[in-house]
C-alpha cells in the first residue's frame, strides 16, 4: 500500500499538436492536449440542479447537502425493498427512528406473506431531491423504478450522532 503512496505521479505535460493543427482550417485554432491528466468524473444524473453548489452557500453546506442526498438514496431505497419483502426489516434498526421501525416490521410482514418466496429486481433510483429545514433537518424525495411502476418516495432525515437518520417515510 506504501509503495501505492510514494509512487510519482505523472508529469502533467502541455503540447500542441501540430498534425492536427495543420489539417484543420485556418480559422481554428491549435489544441492543446495535457498528457498523463484524467478526465473529472462527469456529474451523476441523480444529483439535481438544487443540491448543485450556489454561491451565497459555503462549502461545508454543500458538503452537508451531498452527504443527505447520499443517505436519503441508500435509506429510503433499502426501506423500500423491506417494504416490497426484499430485505430483511432488522437491517434498517440503526438507521430509522422507532416509530418508523415498528411500521417497517408490521409492513414486511405483510409483504412477505403476500409476495411469498418470488424473487424481484430490487428498486432503481431514478433521481433524488434533497432540502435542507430551518432546524437541520433534511427533507428528501425520490422517485424510485420497481419494475413496471415508478414510485415517489418522501422522508424526513435527522442528523444524529453524525450520520442522517430516517425519521419519517411516505411512499406513493
Amino acid at each position: 500500500m506504501s509503495a501505492l503512496l510514494e509512487a510519482p505521479a505523472p508529469s502533467l505535460e502541455l503540447r500542441q499538436t501540430q498534425a492536427l493543427a495543420s489539417t484543420l482550417a485556418p480559422a481554428r485554432a491549435a489544441r492543446r492536449i495535457v498528457s498523463g491528466a484524467q478526465r473529472a468524473p462527469l456529474p451523476s444524473p441523480a444529483h439535481s440542479a438544487s443540491n448543485a453548489p450556489s454561491p451565497s452557500r459555503s462549502a461545508s453546506e454543500d458538503d452537508a447537502s451531498t452527504e443527505a442526498s447520499r443517505a436519503a438514496r441508500v435509506l429510503i431505497t433499502a426501506a423500500v425493498e423491506v417494504l416490497l419483502g426484499l430485505r430483511a426489516p432488522n437491517q434498517l434498526d440503526r438507521w430509522t427512528e422507532p416509530d418508523l421501525m415498528d411500521a417497517l416490521m408490521r409492513r414486511a410482514g405483510l409483504a412477505q406473506r403476500r409476495s411469498g418466496e418470488a424473487r424481484r429486481r430490487g428498486p432503481v433510483v431514478r433521481s433524488v431531491h434533497t432540502q435542507p429545514t430551518a432546524n437541520g433537518d433534511c427533507e428528501a424525495t425520490v422517485l424510485l423504478e420497481c419494475g413496471d411502476r415508478v414510485r415517489a418516495a418522501a422522508a424526513r432525515l435527522i442528523p444524529r450522532r453524525e450520520k442522517w437518520v430516517l425519521a419519517s417515510l411516505e411512499v406513493i
